[in-house]
């Protein structure tokens, strides 16, 4: 795996140095922090091909630093995880996609999420590991209206081709995260990893967003998987109340005081000073 690929996990990861540095400011030693590691609390990350430089779940470091229970005896977990690489889903990948979807949702239908990328070629992200597609996200920028009503609705309506917003910089925008998932028939870990590494992408992408001149007000998610839900929390994503089973989110970028709001607006003002 190349340096950049390497970079590319750090929104959702850390590095050795920046745990231990987290463990120090919250008054632990770094000693602790290794006891943790140890322990299997805080899972250790070697990406294929390496035999040393491990990274840290943010979520398991961050846990770990404000548990008040017990630590529990666990084995040391220390494995080699897959890599993977990010890109645009194409019209022509969408059956593989499905197929990956399939494997969450009863009914998936193809040819919609076809013409979803014929009216916005920008809004699906798949991840690739050894030929095979490993995980996909859609993000489709929607009326606001339109994305309540899909969190609270107890019967899902469709979203049609003509619901999804077409970019125009200096135009305003509130974005629906929808359908990330990640192989399951892989360990937790590679799943932890997989679903890091596509977060990561789309954080990237909704900053080069900023940066080009679409203005993202507020970004909702709903999930009912539990390493995207730490993710999203991670990210500073609130949850709010929903009459549904799933858990909603949201982050608003104009209130939010995470990292990854505070950048989509230094590059949304970069581009409005330009």
């Amino acid at each position: 795996m190349t340096r950049n690929g390497l970079d590319e996990e750090r929104e959702a990861l850390f590095t050795s140095q920046e745990a231990k540095e987290a463990f120090l400011k919250a008054g632990l030693s770094e000693a602790t922090f290794h006891r943790r590691v140890q322990s299997g609390e805080i899972h250790s990350i070697l990406p294929e091909g390496r035999k040393r430089g491990a990274y840290y779940p943010k979520s398991d470091v961050i846990a770990s630093i404000h548990k008040t229970g017990r630590t529990q005896k666990k084995v040391k977990v220390t494995q080699l995880v897959k890599t993977a690489e990010c890109s645009k889903a194409t019209t022509q990948e969408m059956p593989e996609v499905g197929a990956l979807l399939g494997t969450f949702f009863s009914k998936i239908n193809i040819e919609k999420r076809k013409a979803w990328i014929e009216r916005n070629p920008d809004i699906c992200s798949i991840l690739r590991s050894e030929g095979k597609i490993v995980g996909c996200a859609f993000l489709l920028p929607l009326p606001e209206e339109k994305i309540m009503h899909i969190l609270n609705a107890q019967i899902k309506t469709p979203t049609r081709p003509g619901d999804i917003l077409l970019y125009e910089p200096g135009n305003h925008y509130s974005l629906y995260l929808r359908s990330v998932v990640v192989l399951q028939s892989v360990s937790k870990l590679q799943k932890r990893y997989w679903a890091a590494k596509l977060i990561g992408e789309l954080i990237r992408e909704i900053e080069s967003m900023g940066r080009k001149g679409l203005l993202i007000e507020k970004i909702y998610a709903q999930t009912d998987t539990r390493h995207v839900e730490h993710l999203l929390k991670v990210m500073g994503f609130t949850q709010i109340i929903s009459p549904t089973a799933a858990s909603n989110f949201v982050l608003d970028i104009a209130t939010s005081g995470s990292l990854y709001a505070r950048k989509l607006r230094r590059a949304m003002n970069t581009w409005l000073e330009e």
